[in-house]
């Protein structure tokens, strides 16, 4: 069910329409800092959540990283999985968000970690 922005502090809904006005005017990475922020202060927060990905993604696609990069990102992101996995095994599932979250700063279309986020949420009852 999506979440009634009323409901939300006036702080958050105020940075929520500015991450909104950022993506509208394709300032992407100003609205990925703004909803990075929300997702961690809030990680229910499906509205932003959602946002973030579309900005990631929209960034991706504008400016994509060269081969290297790519590499080095995809090397990086080994370590973020295994420390996601253990956070898992621990029972700590807000931990290994976090985790998967930074492998989709750096690839914002990782089908495996979108899969491995979404059960996460699930299993906390977050279905959205």
């Amino acid at each position: 069910m999506t979440q009634d922005l009323n409901s939300l502090p006036r702080e958050m809904r105020d940075n929520y329409e500015k991450a909104l006005s950022s993506i509208k005017r394709g300032n992407h990475d100003y609205a990925i800092e703004i909803l990075s922020n929300l997702v961690a202060i809030k990680q229910d927060f499906a509205q932003a959540r959602h946002l973030l990905r579309v900005s990631q993604r929209l960034s991706y696609k504008e400016s994509p990283p060269h081969l290297i990069v790519k590499f080095i990102n995809f090397l990086i992101s080994i370590i973020y999985s295994i420390k996601a996995i253990i956070f898992n095994l621990k029972n700590e599932p807000s931990l290994a968000i976090r985790e998967y979250e930074k492998i989709l700063s750096y690839d914002p279309f990782k089908k495996s970690v979108l899969i491995r986020l979404a059960k996460i949420f699930m299993l906390m009852g977050l279905k959205e």
